[in-house]
């Protein structure tokens, strides 16, 4: 198995806790929660947004050492390159988003209900640009065939 398989077996994890963490807060605001609570829904939202952070930062890292493999490789470096900054953008919107949370828990802190919905329209948006960056990596994959098949011209 060569380094450049890793990142797709990763990339799951932070698309399916970043999915469920996003919904959970949806739920718990939708039904006048707070996102920073001691509710099951709210805790457990909190720890799939956080634990997805974490495993996209993974992911990114075995991600640029996939990169570089397929640059080596000689795939089209232009839509290599349009995943990677689509999928940063997601990342870094998730990891605003955790660090705000955690900063809000930690110092006991109550966030309004127009904070609360704010988070959970920045984690909506957060999902726009990861299925987009997930759509790129498909197109990369699928029709490419990058770190699968051979370059073709």
């Amino acid at each position: 198995m060569s380094l450049a398989h890793i990142h797709p077996m990763i990339v799951h994890f932070p698309l399916v806790l970043w999915l469920l963490g996003v919904l959970m807060q949806l739920s718990v605001v939708a039904r006048g929660g707070a996102l920073v609570s001691d509710q099951w829904v709210a805790r457990s939202a909190f720890w799939a947004l956080l634990l997805g952070t974490v495993a996209a930062g993974v992911a990114a890292i075995f991600g640029d050492m996939a990169l570089e493999i397929a640059m080596d490789k000689g795939f089209p470096l232009e839509a290599l390159e349009a995943h990677e900054e689509i999928a940063s953008t997601a990342l870094w919107l998730f990891v605003a988003i955790s660090a705000c949370l955690v900063f809000v828990r930690w110092r006991g802190m109550h966030l309004k209900p127009a904070l609360n919905w704010g988070l959970v329209g920045l984690g909506l948006v957060g999902l726009v640009v990861m299925f987009y960056a997930a759509y790129l990596g498909g197109q990369l994959v699928y029709d490419l065939g990058v770190n699968v098949n051979a370059v073709s011209n």
